[in-house]
């Protein structure tokens, strides 16, 4: 074991040295300053800030801000989003959670209008999940894991289920839950062996290795960490190498194997400085100074105790967690918020549809009852018309009539004037001889009787002139006896 250990060891010596990444970064400096399309310029950014994530985070994320500026360039929303997430990681790797919060909340923000963008739901979820699991508030990360689960299923992306069901199972350890934390441990770890993801692979067995760890069982956790820890640095992951020598170094010293613990721990730390991961460092500090006080080292120990202690106050700034809470409850009001004035939107929406069918309905209705009333009033004049036609008709038929009787009628009496014209003619022809002639005899006794003085003479005169006058009075009467019986 002891040989085992050292062979490790000059292993991660020859790590050190190396400095691999730089000549990666460098050649993807290359390919960026050669770069002028946008898409391409963005994917080498977002390569090179994944390369530095974990070893220098402030540098990371200057490279995410330009991916970011490209991508609103563009006006792509899912590359938006993605850099979000990806700069809250950074922000994470920083120590500065609540900066990484609120990416993750303004990913989140972004994908309101790509909803089925599951896979972007189970990454930012699982992220989110992790910080309060860091802020060792369990059950709020496993709200969020539960969430990224559900996604990470509907995104049929098992490589994602298995580093969701990994990370529940390191939650369900913190919590003494042990059987259900290496049930799902092992789940996960038969997923990634079926997708051949050596790394994820590598992530279950550590922290199998940690389980047993905490149950008391050494030699079986040094075997998990001394596995993960070997085909971690054939790969060249110096991060990942750095959690395996630091749980290694934790079991040596619950062991009481204090100086292979100091010495695995002090690699522990060297390799976390290569790497510039404050988190690691910290927690190989830790380590160290309860190492070299059981060792009763008190001055060394003090050594690590201050470093520990200065790192603590930069990863966990005051008052940091409760902002992370109240800004997580603000995202939440702000999503209750987004729901009801979607819902007061689609309301409004609703009633104005609805106002508008209303207004189309009556509006028919109108129509429907002005064409009723027209259609009415069209038969209704159109009866009147055939009623006011079959009168004209009468009217008519009655005219003819009466004007074809009124015609024989006038020529029937214009026939009967005409004969009573004749008549009177002629009864006036005839009459006028009669009437003139005793006349004539009245006037002729009258003229006698101016001159005559003798008395019997003019006795005799008016004799006759009386005589005269009966006989024209009795002429008169048969004409008015005539006049009365119609002969005329």
């Amino acid at each position: 074991m002891s040989s085992l250990i050292a062979c490790l060891f000059l292993l991660i010596s020859g790590f050190i040295d190396l400095h691999a990444p730089v000549s990666q970064s460098d050649s993807l400096q290359i390919q960026l300053d050669t770069t002028t399309i946008p898409q391409q310029k963005a994917s080498v950014l977002l390569t090179l800030a994944r390369t530095q994530q974990e070893s220098n985070p402030q540098l990371a994320i200057q490279h995410y801000e330009e991916v970011l500026l490209l991508a609103q360039e563009m006006g792509d929303n899912n590359l938006i989003v993605s850099t979000y997430n990806e700069i809250g990681a950074a922000w994470y790797f920083d120590g500065d959670l609540q900066n990484s919060m609120k990416y993750y909340f303004m990913a989140l923000d972004g994908l309101k209008d790509i909803e089925s963008n599951y896979s972007q739901f189970c990454k930012i979820y699982n992220n989110i999940a992790w910080n309060f699991q860091k802020q060792k508030d369990f059950i709020r990360a496993l709200d969020y894991y539960n969430m990224s689960e559900e996604y990470c299923r509907r995104s049929s992306q098992s490589a994602y289920v298995a580093h969701i069901l990994n990370n529940k199972g390191v939650v369900y350890k913190d919590l003494k839950q042990y059987d259900k934390a290496l049930s799902l441990l092992q789940q996960s770890l038969e997923i990634n062996r079926q997708n051949e993801d050596i790394k994820k692979e590598l992530f279950n067995i550590n922290n199998i290795g940690v389980i047993y760890l905490e149950l008391g069982n050494y030699k079986e956790a040094d075997q998990y960490f001394l596995e993960a820890l070997r085909s971690n640095m054939e790969r060249n992951d110096h991060y990942e190498a750095t959690h395996n020598m630091t749980n290694l170094g934790q079991s040596y010293y619950l062991q009481g194997r204090y100086k292979e613990a100091e010495d695995t721990l002090k690699h522990a730390l060297k390799l976390s400085e290569v790497n510039r991961s404050t988190d690691q460092k910290h927690e190989a500090l830790d380590y160290l100074y309860q190492v070299k006080r059981e060792q009763k080292d008190y001055k060394e120990a003090l050594t690590y105790y201050t470093q520990y202690h200065a790192l603590e106050d930069s990863l966990y700034k005051h008052g940091q967690y409760t902002d992370l809470i109240e800004l997580e409850a603000k995202y939440k009001v702000a999503q209750k918020e987004r729901v009801i004035q979607e819902s007061n939107n689609q309301l409004l929406r609703q009633r104005y549809l609805n106002t508008m069918f209303l207004s189309a309905l009556i509006f028919a209705l109108l129509l429907i009852g002005v064409l009723i009333w027209i259609y009415s009033t069209k038969k209704r004049n159109e009866r009147k018309l055939i009623s006011l036609n079959k009168e004209i008709d009468a009217q008519n038929e009655k005219i003819q009539s009466i004007n074809h009787n009124l015609e024989q009628t006038i020529n029937k009496r214009t026939k009967q004037i005409q004969e009573q014209n004749n008549q009177l003619r002629e009864f006036a022809f005839m009459n006028s001889h009669n009437i003139r002639r005793p006349l004539s005899n009245v006037l002729g006794l009258l003229a006698l009787l101016e001159d005559e003085n003798d008395p019997e003479k003019i006795k005799e005169l008016v004799f006759l002139a009386n005589q005269t006058a009966s006989e024209m009075d009795q002429i008169i009467q048969d004409v008015n006896i005539q006049l009365k019986e119609g002969e005329l």
